[in-house]
C-alpha cells in the first residue's frame, strides 16, 4: 500500500528541487519487529524515489550490529538522515503525520548543509565544546511538535556537537515512560534539562547551554 498520494508526491518533488547534494537515508528495521518496521522502510523508499539525489540503505541491527552501534541506534525502526556527512539527525519511529514535514525538511537541510537559525543561535552553538543529544518526543497528530523537532535538527546542522533524535512517543512506550512523557512535544537534552512545548528559539538554545555547562547565552 502506498503512503503518498499523487498530490503528496507532486508537493515533495517540488520541495526536492532545493536539493543540491546527495542524501543517504539509512533505515534500521527488523523483520521480527512490529509492523511499523516494514511501514517505515516502505515510506522511506517512496520518498527516496522522488529524487535521484537520494539513496536508501536498509539494515537489520540484529545482524549489522557494528553499523547500528556506529549510528547510535538501539531501537527499530530508526532512520538516519545524512548528507555530505552525518549531522546526527535521527528519527526513531515512523516519520508520518505532522512529522513527515520534518523528514522532508531534514533531507533538504543535509543536502544543502544550511541551517536556518538566528545569528545569535549560531554564535551560541559555536561555543559548544561538549557533545549534546536532544531528544524530542513527538506524535504524528500534534501540530506543535514539528517546530520543536525542526529546531533540534537545524541545530544538528549548525554544530558538529549536536545530535537530534525525533522519538515517536507512542511507538516507544518504554522510552516515553522512562522520560516521563506526559505531553508532547517533550524535549530532553543530555538527560539533564527537559521541558515541554514548542518554546522560542532563544529559550531552546539556552536550554542546550544549560544542559552542557549550567549557563545561559
Amino acid at each position: 500500500m502506498a503512503f503518498l498520494s499523487a498530490q503528496d508526491e507532486a508537493a515533495v518533488t517540488r520541495e526536492f528541487e532545493k536539493l543540491t547534494g546527495p542524501v543517504t537515508l539509512t533505515v534500521f528495521a527488523s523483520e521480527l519487529g512490529p509492523d511499523n518496521n516494514a511501514q517505515t522502510v516502505s515510506l522511506i523508499k517512496e520518498v527516496a524515489a522522488l529524487s535521484e539525489k537520494i539513496t536508501v540503505k536498509v539494515m537489520n541491527p540484529h545482524i549489522e550490529r557494528d553499523e547500528a552501534a556506529a549510528y547510535g541506534v538501539s531501537v527499530t525502526p530508526a532512520v538516519a538522515v545524512e548528507g555530505a556527512k552525518d549531522y546526527g539527525i535521527r528519527f526513531l519511529g515512523t516519520p508520518a503525520g505532522y512529522e513527515f514535514s520534518n523528514l522532508i525538511d531534514s533531507i533538504i537541510c543535509v543536502s544543502t548543509g544550511e541551517a536556518q537559525l538566528k545569528d545569535e543561535t549560531r554564535a551560541a552553538l559555536a561555543g559548544l565544546t561538549e557533545d549534546v543529544t536532544i531528544k524530542v518526543f513527538a506524535t504524528p497528530t500534534r501540530p506543535h511538535c514539528p517546530r520543536a523537532v525542526r529546531l533540534a535538527q537545524h541545530m544538528s546542522i549548525a554544530s558538529e556537537h549536536v545530535r537530534s533524535e525525533c522519538v515517536e512517543a507512542t511507538e516507544f512506550p518504554e522510552l516515553s515512560q522512562r522520560y516521563q512523557v506526559m505531553a508532547v512535544p517533550k524535549i530532553v537534552i543530555n538527560d539533564r534539562v527537559e521541558f515541554e512545548g514548542a518554546i522560542p528559539e532563544s529559550d531552546f538554545v539556552n536550554a542546550v547551554l544549560q544542559a552542557v555547562n549550567g549557563k545561559e547565552a
